[in-house]
């Protein structure tokens, strides 16, 4: 995940699967997928002390944020794989899903790019989600709007890199 200030630098790092699976056909299309990730494993890479990143975590996981306490997992389940509509790389799709955060959950729409072989195969993405929708609105410059200083993006960046052995 990657997270910025509306001015300067951001922060990013890290939160670990608990569990993941996808189903494909029989000729070796996703057909579906749920993911399930640990929300008290986010964790800061950028900053050191290590102190000082316990302490956006800690903050991130409050209820300025995430609300972890309370919803310690966030969900993602995969509703269609298509072709890229705009790819001439037969690798690249569109994946539909649904995204639970904080008990809220939102239709996602994203470009991913899936390399297949014999033992697995292999999924990377780049996608933007709008915090807000997830009540998450801390700083953001969508409801404090009059803030001068210590406005937030709404937008996440999230990264993915996915390897599935034996499908």
């Amino acid at each position: 995940w990657i997270g910025k200030p509306l001015v300067g630098g951001g922060h990013e790092g890290t939160i670990k699967f608990i569990s993941g699976s996808i189903t494909t056909s029989a000729s070796g299309l996703i057909t579906q997928g749920e993911f399930v990730l640990d929300m008290n494993t986010i964790k800061n890479v950028d900053i050191k002390p290590e102190s000082s990143a316990k302490d956006l975590e800690e903050h991130l996981k409050s209820d300025d944020f995430f609300s972890v306490a309370k919803y310690p997992r966030a969900n993602f389940s995969i509703l269609k794989v298509t072709p890229e509509p705009t790819a001439t790389d037969p690798q690249r799709v569109r994946v539909t899903g649904l995204l639970s955060i904080k008990g809220i959950t939102n239709q996602i729409v994203f470009p991913a790019t899936i390399n297949r072989n014999k033992e697995s195969v292999n999924v990377k993405a780049e996608l933007t989600i709008d915090r807000t929708k997830w009540d998450i609105i801390y700083n953001s410059k969508t409801f404090f709007s009059t803030m001068k200083d210590g406005l937030i993006s709404d937008e996440i960046k999230i990264l993915l890199d996915l390897s599935f052995p034996g499908c």
